[in-house]
C-alpha cells in the first residue's frame, strides 16, 4: 500500500474516532440514572406491600398508585431517551466501520491496481490478499470501539457499587474517630456520654447512668428526649461520640425489644428462639415444653394452637395482630434470658391486664429490666425511675421504693385529670395520644 495509503487510513480511523468520541452518550452515567430509577420503582413498591393497612384506612390508594405512576413514568422516558441515543450512535458506528473504512480501502486498492497495468489474475491475488488484510485490520479496530463503549455501560454498574463502598468507608472512618471507650463490667455504667443522633443533633450533652444486674428501670420522658436514642448507643447501633461506657462484654446480654418486634420467615417455633436456630435451642437444653410455658407466660398459647402449633409456618407479619405480635416478643426475651431486657415500648398495643401478667412473669425471670414506656401502670414492676424532661435534662432515681412509686403514679393521675378539666372547659376531646384510662366525673 506504500507510506500514503498507510498514512490516509491511520487518518480516516483517527477521524473517526473523533466523530464517535463526540456523538457518543455518557454511557455511564445512562446505566447509572437507570438503575438509580429502577431502584427507585423497586422501592416505592416495597413500600406500598409494607404500609399497604395503613394506606387503605386512609384510602390512600389514588395517590400511591399516582406516585407508582409517575416512577414507572420517569423510567419509560429516560428508557425512550437511551434507546435513541443509541441508535443514533450505533448507526453512525457501524456505517463509519462496516462501510465508509471499506469504500476508503477499496479506493486504496484499487489505484495502485490501474497505475500498475498488471493482468487480471494477478490483479485478483493482490486484490483479495489487501481486501482480507484490509477487512481484519477494520475490524479489530472495530472491536476496540466497541469495547470501550462496553467499558463506559460497566462504569455506569461500577459507580453504584463505588458509591455504596464510599458510603462505608465514610461510616467506618466516622467510627474511628470516636472519643469514647468501651470496657467490660457485669452492669451498665454511662459517664459524660453525649447522646447525639447520627444527623448530629445533640439530645442531651453529658449522661450518667449506672445499673446493676436485677435492676428494674422504668424510662419517662416525652417523644423525642433521647430515651431510645441512649440504648442505641448502648446496643452499638449509633456511634459514640465521647464519654464512656461500661457493659457487659457478650453482646446476647442486652437484649432490645423494639415496639414492632421482627418476624422472621419460618414456623411460630423459629419466632420465638429468633435469632437461634433450633439446633442452638437444643444445645441449650431448651424443649418445646419450655416454648410453651413461655407463651403461657404471655398469652399466646391459645394463639399458637389456632394457627397449627409450633410447626406451623406462615406470614407472621401479616396473620398476627399488633398486641399478638409484642406478647410474642415478650416471649422471645423470656427465651433468651439475657442479663439486662431493654423493651422500647414493648407492650403498647397490649391491654392492660395482659400487661400485668406477662410483666409479673418477667420478674419471676430475674433478670434487668430497663422498659421505655408511658403507662403509669408499670410503675410497680420496677425499682428505679429515668425521667428525660425533653430539655435536655435528665433525672435518675435509684431508689425508688413502692411508696414512691405509687406517689409518681398519684401524682400523673391527678395531672391527668387536670389536663382532662382544660381539655372539657376548652371544648375539645380528650388527647388520643396519651396512654391509659380517660377521666370521668
Amino acid at each position: 500500500l506504500g507510506f500514503v495509503n498507510q498514512f490516509a487510513a491511520s487518518v480516516a480511523v483517527w477521524e473517526t474516532g473523533k466523530l464517535m468520541k463526540f456523538i457518543r452518550p455518557d454511557f455511564a452515567y445512562l446505566v447509572q440514572e437507570r438503575g438509580n430509577l429502577e431502584a427507585n420503582l423497586r422501592f416505592q413498591h416495597t413500600r406500598v406491600i409494607t404500609a399497604s393497612e395503613e394506606i387503605a384506612f386512609c384510602k390512600g390508594d389514588a395517590r400511591e398508585k399516582a406516585i407508582l405512576e409517575r416512577s414507572f413514568d420517569n423510567i419509560v422516558v429516560f428508557t425512550r431517551k437511551l434507546l435513541r441515543d443509541q441508535v443514533l450512535y450505533h448507526t453512525i458506528e457501524d456505517f463509519t466501520t462496516k462501510y465508509l473504512w471499506n469504500v476508503i480501502g477499496l479506493v486504496q486498492v484499487a489505484f495502485p491496481l490501474i497505475k500498475k497495468g498488471t493482468n487480471a489474475g494477478d490483479n485478483a491475488k493482490y486484490f483479495i490478499t489487501i481486501r482480507r488484510t484490509m477487512v481484519r485490520n477494520a475490524d479489530a479496530t472495530e472491536r476496540l470501539m466497541v469495547g470501550l463503549k462496553d467499558v463506559h455501560e460497566f462504569r455506569g454498574f461500577t459507580m453504584r457499587v463505588m458509591d455504596m463502598i464510599r458510603v462505608f468507608k465514610e461510616q467506618q472512618a466516622k467510627r474511628t474517630e470516636i472519643d469514647g471507650a468501651v470496657t467490660e463490667s457485669d452492669g451498665i455504667e454511662v459517664r459524660d456520654l453525649p447522646i447525639v443522633t447520627p444527623a448530629d443533633d445533640t439530645l442531651i450533652d453529658k449522661m450518667q447512668l449506672k445499673i446493676h444486674p436485677g435492676d428494674r428501670v422504668l424510662v419517662l420522658g416525652p417523644n423525642g428526649c433521647g430515651k431510645s436514642s441512649l440504648f442505641r448507643i448502648l446496643c452499638g447501633l449509633w456511634p459514640m461520640k465521647g464519654g464512656r461506657i461500661a457493659k457487659p462484654k457478650d453482646r446476647t446480654d442486652l437484649f432490645f425489644l423494639p415496639q414492632k418486634p421482627y418476624l422472621v420467615q419460618g414456623t411460630f417455633r423459629e419466632q420465638i428462639i429468633y435469632p437461634h436456630t433450633e439446633a442452638e435451642m437444643a444445645q441449650r437444653g431448651i424443649t418445646d415444653a419450655n416454648l410453651r410455658e413461655f407463651l403461657d407466660w404471655t398469652l399466646m398459647t391459645s394463639v399458637c394452637d389456632a394457627h397449627g402449633g409450633l410447626n406451623a409456618t406462615k406470614e407472621w407479619a401479616e396473620v398476627l395482630s399488633g398486641g399478638e405480635k409484642q406478647r410474642l416478643g415478650l416471649a422471645r426475651v423470656m427465651y433468651h434470658r439475657p442479663k439486662f431486657a431493654i423493651l422500647d415500648e414493648c407492650s403498647s398495643a397490649i391491654n392492660v391486664e395482659a400487661e400485668q401478667f406477662i410483666f409479673s412473669n418477667l420478674l419471676k425471670i430475674g433478670m434487668g429490666l430497663i422498659t421505655i414506656s408511658h403507662r403509669h401502670t408499670l410503675f410497680k414492676f420496677h425499682t428505679k425511675v429515668l425521667t428525660f424532661d425533653g430539655c435536655g435534662n435528665f433525672s435518675f432515681n435509684e431508689q425508688l421504693q413502692q411508696t414512691e412509686l405509687q406517689n409518681l403514679s398519684d401524682k400523673k393521675h391527678a395531672l391527668m385529670g387536670q389536663l382532662h378539666e382544660v381539655c372539657r372547659d376548652l371544648g375539645e376531646d380528650w388527647p388520643k395520644t396519651f396512654q391509659g384510662p380517660a377521666i370521668t366525673d
